[in-house]
């Protein structure tokens, strides 16, 4: 019998995966944070509204 893994590392492990899919597919420019596809092109563009939000993407997805 496999044992399911709890919440806790369920969530730990979705935040790595967030973070790594962040890292190769967001990039701040200027105000904005760019969403971009496989091939490195933009597929929409975010305003960044407030200093807590650029702050946020600082921090968890180190960019």
């Amino acid at each position: 019998n496999k044992e399911k893994p709890g919440a806790a590392e369920v969530l730990l492990r979705h935040d790595e995966l967030d973070k790594q899919w962040g890292h190769r597919h967001l990039r701040v420019e200027d105000s904005h944070v760019l969403v971009l596809g496989e091939h490195n092109q933009t597929i929409t563009k975010i305003f960044i509204e407030t200093p807590k939000e650029r702050e946020f993407l600082r921090d968890f997805y180190g960019i």
